[in-house]
């Protein structure tokens, strides 16, 4: 389960992707 913690980190960081 890798989904979440990618997508929590990418809300924190505010999408800098």
């Amino acid at each position: 389960m890798v989904a979440v913690i990618r997508a929590r980190r990418h809300r924190e960081q505010g999408k800098t992707d």
